[in-house]
């Protein structure tokens, strides 16, 4: 019981997790400074560097936001949903 209740949590945090390594890698191989940001485009999709823009569990939306901050959870203050 106590897992269905945090397993939507942890899924979220583990998608910021990969977003935030498909953006690391973006701005390693583009020599990008930390405040440049990956558009949707550069990130996800058929040979990038995630097959598709991952999903909050809960419906939270994600924002990748520039270098120099992790991605986030539209649900971070209300549930935790935050690196």
């Amino acid at each position: 019981m106590f897992y269905r209740g945090v397993s939507g949590g942890l899924t979220c945090i583990n998608n910021q997790r990969s977003m935030r390594q498909a953006k690391a890698e973006w701005a390693l191989e583009r020599n990008k400074m930390y405040f440049d940001s990956p558009g949707d485009s550069e990130l996800f999709g058929p040979g990038k560097y995630l097959p598709a823009k991952p999903r909050c569990p809960l419906g939270g939306t994600y924002t990748i936001d520039t270098l120099e901050f992790h991605p986030s959870c539209s649900l971070a203050g209300i549930v935790g949903h935050t690196l």
